[in-house]
């Protein structure tokens, strides 16, 4: 299998005029980000999808392009983690783990943005570098003033850089990380977690995506393929469990 070599100045260059429009476009969040109405989600929303289509047309032949559309595609991913959201916004139990007053809307902004960075670019990069740039530019640059982790997962919850909170008092990046794992069209949970998962694994091993390093405690470790899918199938069952909770056991109800 051939391993392509990444291309970070065009990373650099889509980033900044993916920015640049971002900036045009001043997008006003309110303090109370989780009361996001209706109409500033979709302008959100729309704006992303044609920077994004903007980017392919600029870069034509890229293989940093990112798949939008098609069953696979990632805006299939996001419809079907919206869905997924709006079944559980059934349950009372799921609603009370969020701020007072929170919006449908914001909850499909949460689901918009939790793979940001991939509608600026994707392709050969070591498995970390998109996750690791998409949680910079989404708390720092992009939505400065929403505190995601209070609400969305982190790669480095996965690769032990940072110490992932505990499920029962911070609850939502878990239920947030099965739905992200497993909402993709047509995904069996059960089937992923095993046969499919190790498939996907195998074919990071192949493209040499294994060891990561990482740093940790101001030193550079290194995580296995085998760590890496340990705690990555961990904290996707931790979501699971919180998932049969709320919809008293049969988690057929969201995924079926």
């Amino acid at each position: 299998m051939e391993i392509l070599k990444p291309n970070y100045d065009e990373v650099r260059g889509r980033i900044r005029d993916f920015w640049g429009g971002f900036g045009e476009k001043n997008f006003k969040i309110p303090k109370d980000y989780w009361r996001m109405g209706e109409k500033d989600y979709q302008e959100i929303r729309d704006f992303t999808i044609d920077q994004s289509r903007r980017l392919a047309e600029k870069y034509p032949s890229s293989l940093l392009n990112p798949n939008l559309d098609g069953e696979q595609g990632l805006l299939a991913h996001i419809d079907r983690m919206t869905e997924l959201l709006g079944k559980l916004c059934q349950y009372e139990e799921f609603r009370n783990l969020f701020p007072e007053g929170t919006s449908f809307s914001f909850l499909k902004f949460l689901a918009l943005i939790h793979d940001y960075s991939r509608f600026i670019f994707n392709g050969p990069f070591p498995l970390v570098y998109v996750d690791w740039v998409g949680d910079a530019l989404v708390e720092k640059r992009f939505f400065p003033g929403i505190p995601f982790e209070k609400y969305l997962h982190s790669i480095r919850y996965i690769t032990g850089e940072k110490n992932p909170p505990d499920e029962r008092t911070t609850p939502i990046p878990y239920i947030f990380k099965a739905l992200d794992s497993l909402g993709k069209p047509g995904r069996d949970p059960e089937k992923f977690l095993s046969y499919d998962y190790d498939k996907w694994l195998q074919k990071q091993i192949k493209l040499g995506r294994f060891p990561i390093r990482v740093r940790k405690d101001g030193k550079i470790v290194e995580i296995s393929a085998q760590d890496y899918k340990e705690n990555d199938i961990g904290m996707i069952r931790k979501g699971l469990r919180l998932i049969e909770e709320i919809v008293g056991g049969e988690i057929g109800r969201v995924f079926g």
